[in-house]
């Protein structure tokens, strides 16, 4: 192999490595800050409608609320932040509002709502449900005396959270393609004007 093919294929190589390595390091650390503002996101919609006078009602009896306006309120939140569903569950876990109606009445699926319900404590979690595997938002629900009453559940489909990553990811791909065209060509400039003084320097002599 020429001196000139050598030193175009040893910077491709490094390259290769360095811009590989750095995409896996961006794609990992930008699943992590995708996965956090999304549960951020699930909980803070949680949490708003734990804190909802109409929510509290309803679980405490009140049927002056309708089911039929208490789910087109959530249904309305839920398609505007993305989300697959959001679930209003009373203390045995039967479900009050659901996207799909006929699983209204019904008990939420999983069994990562126990936590919740049990203690009364607030977290994430990834289960299989009625829609799939998803993940969850928990928060619990207290009425006016502090005692919990039931809880809601926020999710978003798995699958969907991975098409939403890589999505971002390949609007980078341009730009690494660029990289390493223009690391490409600077190893062909670098290598004429290495040939160009090894043929000077042997001319001296």
């Amino acid at each position: 192999m020429k001196l000139r093919e050598k030193i175009i294929s040893f910077v491709i190589i490094i390259l290769i490595i360095s811009i590989g390595s750095i995409t896996i390091l961006s794609f990992k650390q930008m699943k992590t800050l995708l996965m956090e503002q999304i549960d951020r996101n699930m909980l803070n919609i949680a949490n708003s409608f734990a804190s909802t006078y109409e929510v509290k009602e309803y679980l405490k009896g009140n049927r002056n609320i309708s089911n039929e306006l208490l789910n087109s309120e959530i249904e309305e939140v839920r398609l505007k932040n993305n989300v697959e569903f959001i679930v209003i569950m009373d203390m045995n876990g039967t479900r009050y509002s659901h996207p799909v109606k006929s699983n209204i009445g019904e008990k939420f699926e999983g069994g990562d709502e126990e936590r919740v319900l049990k203690n009364g404590e607030q977290y994430i979690s990834t289960a299989i449900g009625s829609l799939g595997v998803s993940v969850r938002a928990f928060t619990p629900i207290y009425d006016e005396n502090n005692k919990q009453i039931g809880a809601v559940a926020v999710g978003m489909l798995y699958n969907k959270f991975d098409n939403e990553l890589y999505t971002k990811m390949y609007k980078f791909i341009p730009i690494i393609v660029l990289g390493l065209i223009l690391g490409i060509s600077g190893a062909i400039a670098i290598s004429y004007n290495i040939k160009k003084l090894y043929l000077d320097l042997n001319q001296k002599k």
